[in-house]
């Protein structure tokens, strides 16, 4: 499915900008399937977590600290993309 080839795409889109993965976590349950991915490098945490709901609807929320800069994208579905940058 579409859902699938988003996943995998943003999995292996982390793994091949940061080489370094500490924690990858898929959880299945009926409708809801999460992807954890928490990559540490000099200091840089990034959380990528992948939520979907088997009712198209697709949550994708990538958080990212560098610099004391937040970057939270969220797509609903596959058409919706919107990138949030927070400068704390």
């Amino acid at each position: 499915l579409h859902t699938e080839k988003v996943v995998w795409v943003m999995v292996l889109f982390m793994m091949i900008c940061v080489v370094e993965v500490v924690v990858v976590v898929v959880m299945m349950r009926e409708e809801v399937v999460v992807v954890v991915v928490v990559m540490m490098m000099r200091e840089e945490v990034v959380v990528v977590v992948v939520v979907m709901m088997m009712r198209e609807e697709v949550v994708v929320v990538v958080v990212m600290m560098m610099r004391e800069e937040v970057v939270v994208m969220t797509m609903m579905g596959v058409e919706v993309g919107v990138v949030f940058v927070v400068i704390v």
